[in-house]
């Protein structure tokens, strides 16, 4: 941890002095609120939902004040907190209409950065690789799954099996990509959220 951070992180922690407390947070808020936001927004694709993930982050730090450590390093405790909201709103995205037409209305209107489209790219890249891997059924089974939307029970009449088979090609498949998509860029939990929204 810098020492700034670290004297701004041992005044958050002093609730006897609330006013140097407040400083203190407003210093950090200023200094990492920016830098979560385009993170989060690399990642969601809304910037009114990346908006809400800085904030709870920020409100969790409020809480938590008092728990912080001021020996570990503050920037890396921040992104831990952004990245498990980031993926907890995946899976909601998953189960809540409004987020999931947030993520996928402001995702072709996001920022068109070069180096956002060569992120997105590569992993795109790397996850088509990774389900061109697959065995000929299962990579079947998982393209009409999550590609084209159809049912378990549709595609087991297809292929003339059970719908547990069918369920467990899907488990099968998706382990497999996360696996790659692991092992080719460090990232498996967000991007296998993303595989189950949008494929």
């Amino acid at each position: 941890m810098s020492s700034d951070d670290r004297h701004l992180v041992k005044s958050l922690r002093e609730e006897g002095d609330m006013q140097s407390c407040m400083s203190a947070f407003e210093q950090l808020y200023n200094k990492y609120h920016g830098v979560l936001f385009r993170t989060s927004l690399k990642f969601i694709k809304s910037e009114e939902l990346a908006g809400e993930i800085v904030q709870e982050v920020f409100v969790k730090l409020w809480e938590n004040r008092q728990n912080l450590n001021e020996d570990l390093s503050f920037a890396a405790y921040l992104y831990t907190m952004a990245r498990n909201h980031i993926f907890n709103m995946l899976k909601r995205s998953a189960r809540e209409s409004r987020i999931r037409e947030q993520i996928r209305m402001h995702a072709a209107t996001a920022s068109n950065s070069t180096e956002d489209n060569l992120l997105f790219s590569e992993y795109h890249a790397v996850m088509n690789t990774a389900i061109a891997q697959l065995p000929p059924q299962r990579k079947r089974i998982f393209i009409m799954c999550r590609q084209e939307g159809r049912s378990y029970e549709e595609v087991a009449g297809t292929f003339g099996i059970s719908k547990s088979t069918v369920r467990d090609h899907m488990v099968k498949a998706l382990k497999s990509v996360r696996e790659h998509l692991y092992l080719k860029t460090g990232i498996s939990m967000v991007f296998g959220w993303l595989i189950a929204i949008f494929h």
